[in-house]
């Protein structure tokens, strides 16, 4: 069974030869040491955007510079009736980088986004899904990705984890007016995706209660989780969520929304929600785990007994799936990446029987 099938086989609850063990492109070096993996079951979740933005009216100016010792870019959006900026802290580990200013830093930027918004043209990339599925063939899964919805890009994106609750309050009608504009958006961009070649698609949220709360979640980020879901249903599409932060607090509401699948849900230790209690309150769900990140560095002995754990927490292991969704110290990848796949390999045929 190929990594395709295997993917295809679990999502739909059919019975696979292992438990399908995956990371994102980029993550693990080609050479040898990937090859091998890949000869024995590892593959690849393939995760690309064919949504394309253009706009005429905005001019996209991008600088860089130096500021003690560390390197910076600012990214500037030019229109007709004013300027917007945001700044990253560029050259960190592993290729990061660390948005350090917003576009949205005060009432009046609001009009010159929505200015933005309104000239954009949303287009389909239709040749990226037969490009990519034949460069990946068997070796992986591909997946469409989504915008994140319009609460977690205010917060994450536009306005900033430090200032979006002020601006919620200071400047709540423009806020509210914003959120509005960027929803409608949202549901076009999603119905114009779902046109696509793509049979799998993925919000890219993640989601993390800490920085949400219940009132925002049920309020802000549902609501359209609702309408994105019923536009890719309507099509026969699969639309999963990006959800790797602490979930306790929002397994109930989750496994009220219709979403086909849970990616990078990273289980205890590193989050403060189970696989086992996942695994029984979302049961019409595939969940995809990210293997929890601070058991990479562990040694050979504890990452093998992690790796066993989460399986008899997925038992019978029915609709799961393991994959790496965050960068692995490079000392530590060929280690970790071996005795996961081995461990996965051994458990042999699933779903067990109950």
């Amino acid at each position: 069974m190929n990594v395709r099938e295997r993917f295809l086989n679990a999502f739909n609850g059919f019975k696979i030869d292992r438990i399908p063990f995956f990371s994102y492109q980029g993550l693990i070096f080609t050479g040898e040491f990937e090859r091998e993996l890949r000869n024995e079951g590892f593959g690849y979740y393939w995760i690309v955007s064919p949504l394309v933005i253009k706009n005429r009216k905005t001019e996209r100016i991008i600088t860089f510079f130096t500021r003690d010792g560390n390197e910076y870019m600012r990214v500037e959006l030019k229109t007709k009736i004013g300027s917007i900026y945001e700044i990253w802290m560029v050259g960190g580990g592993y290729g990061s980088s660390l948005r350090k200013e917003f576009f949205i830093k005060n009432e009046n930027d609001y009009e010159i986004f929505e200015y933005i918004l309104r000239e954009e043209d949303l287009q389909l990339n239709k040749d990226l899904y037969k490009k990519v599925e034949n460069d990946i063939g068997n070796d992986g899964v591909l997946i469409s990705w989504v915008p994140k919805t319009p609460f977690q890009s205010l917060l994450y994106e536009l306005i900033g984890p430090e200032n979006y609750a002020f601006h919620m309050v200071d400047f709540k009608d423009r806020f509210l007016n914003l959120y509005g504009i960027l929803k409608k958006r949202y549901i076009k961009i999603c119905e114009i995706l779902s046109e696509s070649e793509f049979e799998f698609f993925e919000i890219a949220d993640n989601i993390t209660s800490e920085m949400i709360g219940v009132e925002r979640f049920e309020n802000f980020i549902v609501p359209v989780y609702k309408e994105t879901c019923e536009v890719f249903h309507s099509k026969g599409k699969k639309i999963g969520s990006h959800m790797d932060g602490n979930l306790k607090i929002f397994k109930e509401i989750i496994k009220n929304i219709k979403l086909d699948f849970i990616d990078a849900f990273t289980p205890f230790p590193d989050t403060d929600l189970s696989l086992n209690e996942a695994k029984k309150e979302w049961q019409d769900k595939v969940i995809i785990i990210n293997y929890p990140s601070s058991v990479h560095v562990r040694s050979e002995r504890e990452i093998k007994e992690m790796t066993e754990k989460l399986i008899e927490e997925a038992y019978p292991c029915d609709k799961f799936m393991i994959n790496i969704t965050e960068n692995v110290p490079y000392e530590h990848i060929k280690k970790s990446f071996k005795i996961i796949n081995e461990t996965l390999k051994k458990f042999g045929e699933i779903p067990k029987e109950i």
